[in-house]
């Protein structure tokens, strides 16, 4: 098992975030061409993950190390004794969110003993996920620019979920030393806490990745945008901007803002990236009397904006600007008067 392994995921989580925070806040194609490089060595890190036998048996072990009832009665500890292990092994702000707020935004995912205490099942699941993202990002090389946001994203999700699995592979492996750490002064039950890290981690991706599924038509082998895809983006963009500005009531709810914002960034930035070809196609449209095309075109890029900003507000501060989310009510509000 390779114990740096956490080490080069965080350092390769830490690169794209840079590189995805300057092609979010302005979506031009120097950007995303600046993205690409970065993008290509997390995903290498990631398949040095996803062939680590050792690792991933280590972490069915960890997590089938502990009863329920060790489970059951150290769940309530997770808030704290989770977030010292994760810091243990690299998690450091900046890139948000903290290794406090994440396990926070994602602990009522795992708190549940009936469903709480991840299974080999779990673990194989999750491998097999991240073999499917690395064949989907196989020909990144030659992918067109307006999919790197996309892909940067996946990517993101993943080597956070690789780091939350390693560290508790790892702590697992030390528990008289790591997993004492996280523990502080409890006593019994330590091999609890690597195994949860890991839990939290597998769920928390797969939290993300339905939230995200609402993107897939946009993982199609088009090589251009165009005003087809238009009445789908629409789509995507209601269901999260309507999860966005009525949030579900639950431990979750911070957990499922951060991805609906992210969509939201995902699927517009393709659009901004791609204006230049899209304006001629929409005034096109408009000459023949079809004006749909150009009004959504202008919220696409609306929303961008509005993501831009509200993502940073939410990332910084915990929750969105009172401006930018009576602005997002807003916007909601338009995309439903032109898409009903």
């Amino acid at each position: 098992m390779d114990v740096f392994n956490a080490l080069r995921l965080k350092q390769a989580r830490d690169a794209l975030e840079e590189q995805r925070g300057a092609f979010q806040a302005a979506s031009d194609a120097s950007n995303a061409e600046a993205l690409r490089p970065t993008l290509q060595r997390a995903l290498e890190e990631l398949e040095r993950l996803y062939d680590d036998e050792e690792i991933w048996e280590k972490a069915k072990s960890v997590v089938g190390s502990s009863t329920s009832e060790e489970f059951f009665q150290l769940r309530d500890s997770f808030p704290e004794t989770l977030p010292p292990l994760l810091e243990l092994f690299g998690w450091r702000v900046p890139p948000p969110p903290s290794a406090d707020r994440l396990v926070r935004e994602s602990v009522g995912l795992i708190q549940d003993v009936a469903v709480g205490r991840s299974s080999a099942e779990d673990i194989d699941e999750a491998r097999a996920a991240l073999g499917d993202l690395l064949r989907r990002t196989g020909a990144l090389a030659s992918a067109d620019p307006w999919k790197l946001a996309l892909r940067a994203t996946e990517t993101n999700d993943a080597l956070e979920m690789g780091m939350l699995v390693v560290s508790g592979s790892i702590g697992g492996s030390i528990a008289g030393a790591a997993a004492g750490v996280a523990a502080g002064a409890l006593t019994g039950g330590v091999g609890v806490i690597p195994g949860a890290l890991i839990g939290l981690g597998i769920r928390r991706w797969r939290q993300v990745r339905t939230i995200r599924a609402q993107t897939d038509f946009l993982r199609t082998e088009q090589e251009l945008l165009h005003i087809n895809l238009f009445p789908a983006a629409a789509a995507a963009l209601r269901y999260h901007l309507d999860a966005v500005v009525s949030p579900e009531e639950g431990p979750t709810s911070d957990l499922k803002t951060r991805a609906h914002l992210q969509a939201l960034l995902d699927v517009s930035a393709g659009f901004a990236l791609a204006r230049e070809n899209l304006i001629a196609k929409v005034r096109q449209a408009k000459l023949r009397k079809d004006s749909k095309p150009e009004q959504l075109f202008y919220l696409f890029l609306t929303a961008h904006a509005l993501a831009v900003q509200a993502k940073a507000s939410f990332d910084s501060g915990g929750r969105i600007d009172p401006v930018f989310a009576t602005k997002l009510r807003e916007l909601a509000l338009s995309f439903k008067s032109v898409v009903p």
